[in-house]
């Protein structure tokens, strides 16, 4: 970060005694006091006062740059505009860098006190108080403030999602890296901490570039150490996280089993006494739980349960993650309903969101995720049971989670999406339109909310999409129908071919642009509705468990074009590709019956189309 002979400086500034000047003053009146810091006339920062008595107090720590024969300016005003001016001045001082860091160093003081010259023409004082600071260019130490600002900016901004904290973060921590030697004993630390930044950037805006950078410094981490390492087994485990991540948006297979890898490398470090290995346990289980979701293999399933109740069991019910890994136990329980369907899969899922969302209160941070994530449990017992009462419990839970959720938090679109569609769902059992009026609001809001970089902008946009297709199917205006096509064109792109759900927004926009085709029966719609089930398609590895799906769509839309030009290889097509999606799924899957109808009117119209021909025949 150095540029030309510029280096960088830690200046602390601890306090101001400007009693002189609060003598002076007519009255008793509070004011607020800032000071600016300048170098070498540039202003780079401004602080308000903490005022007490005639003292000032900041204990602020601030990284300055420049070199010896930098001055360094600090005026104290009583108001902050631009900049202090004259007019708004208690007092100033000017000091060179390498005058000031002398001082501290030869004194060997606690602090310097610099005088506060006053400004004003007509001033009874010529000094207004004293200034104490500190001075500090060693260069281990400026990385570690480096480092140890990025680290209060990184967790201001987790608190609040404001995203100059976390862009500062960025800027300390690579500081940090930037100053500090490949043999030092803190590089590998750095480098974690800055890549775990990175992804934390990658998160909020989804630019790959951030993730990319974040494994590559994950990776140089484990380069600088021994297996012995104390922090091994955490930068494994932060190594892990960012490949999943990766796998998470390109479907690279490999990133997801070198993450798991990793996590497995990083449990093997620890053993049952040691504090972090429910941790450990439980991110193994995550990586699992998602090679299961991708890949269908039982075993991935049953071990991610399996870590996931041995993290338990080794934590006291007052652990502070007791409530997160009893989340994590139930979601992974309900995965295991909906693949093998026992009932008391789910009944577990539920008592165990249930009794993590027991563990909080409407205080906690995490509680409107608890909230929500019940909320899905209760919609998919209502889905397999019927029972409304679930349903209704599903949608105030989704309604607390969002009233729980400050305006501008990073999560509430999340909560908004889901709470959009638990309301299609019931407008779809009850046919209430206000149910499908407040969920496309809700899905609006969650988009309105979603900067277009964020990674979930996408698939905002699409059940948005879907929102607007399923008022159109119910009340025909072509607007809502117009709205569907707009929204899923945007999430389509938004994206790029290696995006993991790319495949999913094309099928949509292709199954809007049919619905269109079919009510004004242009064939340009139906065209480009072909042609985005095909890329859908494309774009999807044989074994996906949403090929079925795409290989449904697209036959759909195939035998809309036979019933339109009558050319038999669009119906060979079309018998070709549902055929496909039904023998890929087995007897008990939730989608077969779907596609047994859809390959049962395809079969029908072969059948209507074979008798046409040869009447077509006899009477010739």
């Amino acid at each position: 970060m150095a540029t030309s002979n510029k280096q960088h400086y830690i200046l602390y500034v601890d306090s101001a005694d400007v009693t002189p000047w609060t003598k002076s003053q007519p009255d008793n009146n509070p004011r607020e006091l800032y000071m600016e810091i300048k170098v070498d006339q540039m202003s780079v920062f401004t602080m308000k006062a903490v005022e007490g008595s005639g003292h000032l107090h900041w204990k602020e720590t601030l990284i300055i740059t420049g070199n010896s024969t930098s001055t360094l300016s600090l005026s104290i005003g009583q108001s902050v505009p631009a900049h202090i001016t004259q007019d708004t001045s208690i007092g100033c001082v000017d000091v060179l860098l390498g005058t000031l860091l002398a001082r501290w160093e030869s004194d060997n003081l606690d602090f310097v006190a610099l005088e506060l010259a006053s400004v004003a023409i007509e001033a009874k004082e010529s000094i207004m108080g004293i200034i104490k600071v500190t001075l500090n260019g060693n260069l281990d130490d400026v990385a570690m403030t480096m480092e140890r600002l990025g680290a209060g900016l990184l967790h201001r901004f987790e608190q609040t999602g404001n995203l100059c904290d976390l862009e500062e973060a960025l800027s300390y921590r690579a500081g940090a890296v930037e100053l500090t030697d490949e043999g030092h004993a803190n590089k590998s630390g750095y480098l974690s901490n800055l890549g775990n930044t990175q992804r934390i950037r990658f998160e909020r805006n989804g630019d790959l570039s951030d993730l990319t950078n974040a494994i590559a410094n994950m990776e140089k981490a484990l380069s600088l150490i021994d297996d012995g390492h104390a922090y091994h087994a955490m930068y494994l485990l932060n190594l892990g996280n960012a490949q999943q991540l990766r796998f998470e948006r390109l479907d690279n297979l490999s990133d997801l089993g070198n993450a798991i890898l990793n996590k497995e490398t990083a449990l093997a470090l620890t053993d049952d006494a040691h504090p972090d290995r429910p941790r450990y346990l439980s991110n193994l289980a995550n990586a699992q739980l998602i090679r299961f979701e991708r890949l269908g293999d039982l075993s991935d399933l049953t071990n991610a349960i399996a870590n996931m109740e041995k993290a338990l069991s080794l934590i006291d019910d007052g652990h502070a993650y007791h409530a997160m890994y009893l989340l994590n136990l139930g979601n992974a329980q309900q995965l295991r309903f909906e693949r093998l369907d026992n009932l008391s899969d789910l009944g577990n899922a539920i008592l165990n969101k249930e009794t993590a969302l027991a563990l909080t209160d409407d205080a906690h941070p995490d509680r409107p995720r608890y909230l929500s994530n019940l909320a899905n449990a209760q919609l998919i017992r209502f889905e397999r049971l019927g029972d409304l009462s679930d349903l209704d419990k599903a949608i105030s839970n989704q309604e607390k989670s969002v009233e729980l959720t400050d305006e501008g938090h990073p999560d509430q679109p999340i909560y908004l999406k889901n709470l959009g569609n638990v309301q299609l769902i019931r407008f779809e059992r009850l046919g209430n339109m206000s149910d499908l009026d407040n969920a496309i609001s809700n899905h609006e809001k969650a988009v309105r909310l979603t900067d277009d970089g964020h990674q979930n902008k996408p698939g905002r946009l699409s059940s948005l999409g879907f929102a607007y297709r399923t008022r159109f199917e119910r009340l025909g205006n072509m607007s809502d129908l117009k709205h569907s096509i707009s929204n899923n064109e945007k999430a389509v792109d938004l994206t790029d071919d290696r995006h993991l759900y790319r495949p999913m927004y094309l099928t949509n926009l292709g199954s809007a642009q049919r619905a269109r085709f079919e009510r004004t029966g242009e064939l340009v719609e139906l065209q480009n509705a072909i042609s985005n089930q095909q890329k859908a398609l494309a774009l999807t590895d044989d074994g996906h468990p949403d090929q079925p799906v795409y290989l449904s769509n697209l036959g759909v839309a195939q035998l809309a074009r036979f019933d339109r030009l009558g050319d038999l290889s669009d119906l060979d097509d079309a018998i070709l590709h549902i055929g496909k999606a039904v023998e890929l799924t087995g007897g008990g899957h939730p989608d077969q019956p779907g596609y047994l109808m859809n390959l049962g009117i395809v079969q029908q119209q072969t059948y209507l189309s074979l008798e046409s021909w040869c009447g077509a025949t006899n009477s010739i």
